[in-house]
């Protein structure tokens, strides 16, 4: 029976030691011991921009393909263009494709996001690139909004309103309405408080008035137009 004893006690010496580290508060270290964490099978999403600050008018090229995924399975590609200045009409070239192109309209702000899926349905973070438009040096344009083409009837006078105008860089604004073409039988020849933020236009015959709006920041202008059909 003697013999038996340093058996019995090599035995017993795990079971103690775990209630020892227990018992000074390492626990949680333990239990990493013994259940040590998965490493994570979820795919990597990378995005790669040739530039992340141009003029405006410029094309940008963002890259997917550098993003990776732990079983080296194929990913598919997921793009969006979550944030774009006030009045930009800009889109990215596609959704799905590897590499995609942006080309910015207007001063301001885009934001480009990727997310990338693996063959076994397993999806990515979500990778984000900011890009910043610019006018001259790095003044971001003003966005010039007359809103939108209105029918109207003969006779009805016509408020212009250039109150959705924006500056990135929020400076005060500077507007000038102009009256391009009008019907040919009409008298109408200018508008009401054409420097203003509001303008006015009297129809006074049937027919299309084409409106231009011209907004500066003192540095940069942006202009917009509108055609106001009475009928």
């Amino acid at each position: 029976m003697k013999a038996n004893k340093p058996l019995t006690i090599r035995l017993w010496l795990p079971a103690l030691l775990l209630l020892f580290l227990v018992g000074c508060g390492v626990d949680s270290q333990v239990n990493e011991l013994l259940n040590p964490a998965e490493p994570s099978k979820s795919p990597v999403a990378v995005i790669q921009a040739s530039d992340t600050s141009v003029k405006v008018g410029s094309t940008i090229t963002f890259k997917g393909n550098a993003s990776t995924d732990p079983q080296s399975q194929d990913l598919t590609y997921a793009w969006l263009l979550s944030e774009l200045p006030t009045g930009s009409a800009s889109a990215l070239s596609s959704a799905t494709d590897a590499v995609v192109t942006l080309t910015l309209d207007v001063g301001g702000y885009y934001t480009v996001t990727l997310q990338v899926t693996n063959s076994g349905a397993l999806k990515s973070n979500t990778a984000a690139v900011q890009v910043d438009a610019t006018g001259t040096g790095s003044n971001h344009p003003p966005v010039a909004m007359a809103g939108a083409d209105q029918s109207v009837t003969a006779g009805d006078l016509v408020i212009l309103d250039a109150s959705s105008s924006v500056d990135a860089d929020q400076e005060d604004l500077t507007y000038i309405w102009t009256l391009l073409s009008a019907p040919a039988t009409s008298e109408i020849t200018g508008l009401s408080n054409a420097s203003d933020i509001y303008s006015f236009l009297q129809t006074d015959v049937a027919g299309a008035y084409t409106v231009r709006l011209r907004v500066s920041d003192g540095i940069d202008t942006d202009e917009d137009f509108i055609i106001i059909t009475a009928a």
